[in-house]
């Protein structure tokens, strides 16, 4: 059984469809052409985010209902998954206006119509295939060297088999516990193996899906801040203006208090100049008065004086 295994895989690994070294001389050429130029920034893509992109995609049986057969199953991708897995698969047209089914009827128009395009999602299958082959190779080359262990291990066998054959039946059976035991271990180091690739993909799946996580993340946190700091702007430019008017309203409120204040100061200062200045005409005109009653008696003194000293001579 172990025999025909092998001898089934070296056929598989030494008689491929295509001759190997046919498929490696073409890979191994510059991607160039005589039409090179007209392609820019020429880069391999991803094929392992290809084909878990794949791995997501839901394909679903679906029925037009605008089409003339309505009972025409069809199978695609469709729905809100597709943009958001692969946006450059899909093209939003407007507005589109579908013939009516019926001779004489509506036409129906229908807008914002998404649009699949099947040769990207035909690239992304290559990708996937390309993917797909490279996990395959790695896993050949993986069974190539358990195989080539086994294949030994039953070459070992074999002798120990003609030797305990020639020995005795507790010998016999030490070596063949033995070579059981071996045989055991092998077959647990290839389905460790084979676990390991396992958990070694499901690491990387998970550790993509964390970067993307993180990748939205930061995009959400981005915006977010940036709408608070737009919101932020917009409150302290609307403060500002309402502190500059509330200001300027301050100051127009003083300016016209103050004005009003320096007016009734001028006023009273009017008041009281023209009251001094009848206080001073009044008292000038008392002293004026008083000056003139004085002399007047003074005078009559004197000239009643003379009167008397002229009798007394005469």
């Amino acid at each position: 059984m172990i025999i025909s295994i092998v001898l089934a895989f070296l056929c598989i690994r030494l008689y491929p469809l295509i001759p190997l070294a046919t498929v490696e001389a073409i890979s191994s050429k510059p991607l160039q052409s005589p039409q090179h130029k007209i392609y820019l920034d020429v880069k391999p893509v991803n094929t392992t985010w290809h084909l878990e992109v794949l791995r997501a995609l839901n394909i679903t049986n679906y029925r037009l209902s605008y089409e003339i057969d309505s009972n025409r199953v069809r199978i695609g991708a469709i729905g809100p998954q597709l943009p958001q897995l692969i946006p450059d698969a899909v093209d939003l047209v407007a507005k589109r206006v579908i013939p009516p089914v019926e001779k004489g009827g509506q036409p129906t128009t229908l807008y914002n119509v998404p649009v699949v395009d099947d040769n990207t999602l035909f690239m992304y299958g290559i990708g996937a295939t390309k993917e797909l082959a490279k996990n395959l190779e790695t896993l050949e080359d993986a069974l190539a060297q358990q195989v080539d262990r086994v294949v030994k291990l039953y070459g070992e066998t074999t002798k120990l088999e003609k030797i305990l054959s020639k020995s005795s039946e507790k010998d016999a059976e030490l070596r063949m516990r033995a070579a059981e035991a071996e045989a055991s271990k092998a077959l647990t180091e290839v389905e460790i193996s084979i676990q390991r690739t396992k958990n070694e993909e499901e690491y990387i799946k998970m550790q993509e899906n964390v970067e993307l996580l993180d990748i939205r993340r930061n995009e959400k946190l981005t915006l977010e801040r940036l709408q608070k700091e737009d919101a932020a702007a917009r409150i302290r430019a609307k403060e500002a203006m309402r502190l500059s008017f509330e200001t300027s309203q301050q100051m127009e409120h003083s300016r016209i208090i103050a004005g009003e204040i320096l007016s009734a100061a001028q006023h009273e200062r009017d008041i009281a100049l023209q009251r001094s200045t009848e206080e001073i005409k009044a008292k000038t005109a008392k002293v004026r008065q008083y000056i003139s009653c004085s002399f007047d008696a003074k005078f009559s003194f004197f000239r009643i004086l003379r009167s008397s000293l002229n009798v007394l001579c005469f």
